[in-house]
């Protein structure tokens, strides 16, 4: 067999799964894991829902595919020159309803309650976040950009703050124009 063939053998299983991915990530966004058959995944991907079940056994083995480098996708966006940037960043890329990525609609089919609250996935029942955001947090207290404190308490307020305007924007994507001052809450970190 050609080296071409063959390789080109070895990539379309890439791509197809790919394929399927990024049709679910569009579908779990926009009517939510509940409301997105696996038939409407097979057809926005433009495959079979035999395909889909060839490289997926379940919907769900699909989700979790799809958030299972929620740690990197935090942490990426968590990575920036200074921890106040770190957190505005954060912000920015999950609480932005023109960008769909899997950490997005992986948190917000948990906040839905689409899933089992018990489910070891669960990023914000297991505290994923909380443990991305406290060295951040802890570093902002070390270079004097944040207050002093319990970092911990910290990380919970502006958190629990964060979790509830990016629920706001997720659950009703019109919301943009009266969500709240993002840097009022972020003062709550600031030094004084």
């Amino acid at each position: 067999m050609p080296k071409s063939t063959t390789k080109r053998t070895r990539i379309i299983p890439v791509e197809r799964r790919k394929q399927i991915l990024d049709a679910a990530l569009i579908l779990f966004y926009e009517k939510g894991y509940t409301q997105t058959k696996v038939d409407d995944i097979a057809q926005a991907a433009g495959v079979s829902k035999g395909l889909v079940f060839h490289y997926f056994q379940t919907k769900l083995d699909i989700f979790k595919a799809l958030g299972g480098d929620i740690d990197g996708f935090i942490q990426q966006a968590l990575e920036q020159d200074t921890p106040t940037r770190a957190i505005q960043n954060l912000v920015d890329t999950l609480c932005n309803p023109k960008i769909v990525d899997p950490a997005k609609v992986y948190i917000i089919t948990f906040l839905r309650g689409e899933l089992p609250v018990g489910m070891d996935e669960n990023i914000v029942r297991n505290r994923k976040i909380f443990y991305h955001v406290l060295p951040v947090v802890e570093e902002g207290q070390k270079r004097g950009e944040f207050r002093s404190g319990d970092p911990r308490e910290l990380t919970k307020i502006y958190l629990h703050f964060f979790l509830g305007v990016f629920t706001s924007v997720m659950l009703d994507k019109g919301v943009s124009g009266s969500l709240p001052n993002f840097d009022l809450a972020f003062d709550l970190l600031l030094k004084k």
